[in-house]
């Protein structure tokens, strides 16, 4: 009866409980080392590199990239674990209690995650074009950026500022319209 129902809520509560702090002590302990080295990795590669492809690619953009590598791994991680793991630990501890309690429901509400799954996953893949544009006009805008402020010199010599300026501010608005539609 009633007494039953309470004891399995009661139950579930302090397990998805006791299961988000082992997820918060996981996720402190693990992501700064993770963030660590995928930044060391990322100086590797760098410095891997031929001179040629430090004349072909500019330093700025790569900073920008490699930034955003660690950046983009650690906001997934997060998202993973304040997100998608407390999601699913709830809908686990809902699903428990509604098929101990109401079994001629479970079905429909099982059916209902189905479907819900599926059409997160299809939305996600749909937006992920559109988050890949931000990233490479982020990377032109910051590339730009730098390439203008290296030659800042040059470019006062030569007169050069207005243009450089004009020619900036069409990548930010290009960046604009790539963050807008994203």
């Amino acid at each position: 009866g009633l007494q039953n129902a309470l004891y399995i809520v009661a139950t579930c509560y302090l397990s998805a409980w006791a299961l988000n702090r082992l997820n918060d002590a996981v996720l402190s302990r693990s992501e700064s080392r993770i963030i660590k080295n995928l930044r060391d990795y990322a100086m590797k590669g760098l410095l891997g590199k031929s001179s040629q492809f430090y004349t072909d690619h500019d330093p700025g953009g790569l900073v920008a990239k490699a930034k955003r590598f660690a950046s983009a791994t650690e906001f997934v991680i997060d998202e993973f674990s304040f997100r998608v793991f407390r999601t699913m630990l709830f809908i686990i501890m809902f699903s428990i209690i509604i098929s101990t309690q109401f079994s001629f429901i479970a079905p429909y509400i099982f059916g209902w995650i189905v479907v819900f799954t599926i059409v997160t996953i299809f939305f996600f893949r749909f937006r992920l074009k559109f988050d890949l544009a931000h990233s490479r006009a982020d990377s032109a805008t910051t590339k730009e950026l730098a390439d203008i402020l290296l030659s800042l010199f040059t470019l006062r010599i030569f007169n050069g500022v207005h243009s450089a300026y004009k020619g900036f501010k069409d990548v930010t608005s290009h960046e604009e319209r790539a963050r807008f539609t994203a």
